[in-house]
């Protein structure tokens, strides 16, 4: 194993790239009485087109399959592994996106054993037939649900204006497509994403790295896992222009929610790195929209939102900023976003001050093991590798700030609104 900083010196994260390719990052903390288990397969929603193994052409799955595969690696010879993780005294759960599945447990006691029991569950599929027709029903359930919220109405068409490809569909699909799933399709989705080279592991809190390391070396299921082909996807484009500038549906909301989202393509700035692209513009929003700018403080005093946050989507090349809100005043909203985003001037303090922000959040970070372990995860996922984010804040400067802020423009942008019922009209 070999040490990686996070965030200097402040916490150590011991690391090691095992012969099959497996990633492990151990993140071990004294302070702690937990510990968390975290399985990640960069396998998520938008990946639907790809060669599987022994196989020549690109093929198409049901939208929905990695959620529904998601929900069917919990499924044992023995049974339901989330009852079995239960009576080990082990809380789990696992959780779907666009860009990765992840599985977790969290427990107090026994971590060398439960984690041997944590891997083989994930790493050894069970695909059965009637069972797997038996989930459709539940998860079919699960979408319909997902109707009578008014966030997932919001969140929907947020995408569906802004995007043109996969990510404009449910991450779970929907009842039709879920219908099309089988244990074929599942086992070549399993083959294919959950190879070693596309998995990693995060482990933190009360653990011992050598001990650990030791029980996943030595795991049964893990030492059976091979690369067995590479993994072919076949990738959208997506474009700048949004598909629609203003869309509005109905549901059972009280007070209306609207989002206001930019879109931009990372690859027009060429002159900054992509993950520091993306760290400009939020803070960029976040100086002009966040908790504490001239605009919040109007927002609030006008008692126009008592609700609002800055909020963010992307795909491979694309990057969208916005806000979400309640209110019901969303004309005079977006006017005042439209006001601050016309003539942008940023301090150099005030850059200054949201970068200090960020750094002290950070630190907080290393007494929550879940925070922690997310922050790796998702540098892994949005950076393709583990970068220590002290690293990318030093190299932030006032300079390329302005650069960008200069460059940028805001014409690609989508306007949405969910009412209330009684005002369709």
């Amino acid at each position: 194993m070999i040490k990686l900083p996070f965030y200097g010196e402040e916490q150590d994260i011991f690391y090691e790239k095992l012969d099959n390719g497996l990633e492990v990052y151990i993140v071990p903390n004294k302070n702690e009485r937990k510990y968390l288990f975290e399985l990640v397969s960069k396998f998520g929603a938008n990946t639907t087109n790809f060669i599987p193994i022994n196989e020549t052409k690109y093929q198409n799955i049901p939208l929905g399959t990695a959620h529904f595969l998601e929900h069917k690696l919990f499924d044992t010879e023995k049974g339901d592994a989330s009852i079995l993780f239960n009576d080990l005294g082990l809380f789990t759960n696992a959780s779907t996106s666009y860009y990765f599945t992840k599985y977790f447990v969290e427990g107090k006691t026994n971590a060398k054993r439960n984690l041997d029991y944590f891997l083989n569950v994930f790493l050894t599929p069970y695909f059965e037939k009637e069972r797997v027709d038996s989930e459709k029903g539940i998860i079919k359930e699960e979408i319909d649900m997902y109707l009578d919220e008014a966030d997932w109405y919001l969140y929907n068409l947020e995408r569906t204006s802004l995007f043109n490809n996969v990510l404009q569909e449910d991450i779970a699909g929907t009842r039709e497509t879920i219908s099309e799933i089988n244990p074929e399709i599942l086992q070549k989705v399993y083959d294919i994403f959950y190879q070693p080279s596309n998995l990693f592991l995060v482990i933190s809190g009360k653990v011992k790295p050598n001990e650990i390391m030791e029980i996943i070396k030595n795991n049964k299921s893990l030492s059976q896992k091979k690369n067995l082909y590479p993994i072919k996807i076949k990738k959208e484009m997506e474009p700048l222009p949004v598909k629609k500038e203003y869309d509005v549906s109905y549901t059972n909301v009280v007070i209306p929610k609207m989002s206001y989202n930019f879109k931009f393509d990372v690859n027009n700035f060429s002159f900054i790195k992509p993950e520091i692209f993306k760290i400009y513009l939020n803070i960029l929003f976040y100086i002009l929209f966040g908790d504490g700018s001239d605009f919040s403080e109007y927002i609030y005093n006008n008692k126009i939102s008592n609700y609002f946050y800055v909020d963010t989507l992307f795909y491979e090349n694309i990057y969208c900023v916005g806000l979400t809100a309640e209110t019901d005043y969303a004309d005079i909203f977006k006017d005042e976003i439209d006001k601050r985003l016309e003539n942008i001037q940023i301090d150099k303090e005030d850059f200054i001050r949201e970068i200090k922000i960020r750094t002290s959040l950070i630190i907080r970070e290393l007494d929550n093991i879940h925070q922690m372990s997310n922050s790796i995860i998702n540098s892994i996922i949005t950076r393709g590798k583990y970068i220590d984010d002290k690293e990318i804040l030093d190299n932030l400067n006032y300079e390329d700030f302005l650069k960008l802020i200069d460059k940028l423009t805001f014409d690609n942008r989508s306007f949405v609104m969910v009412l209330p019922k009684e005002k369709k009209s």
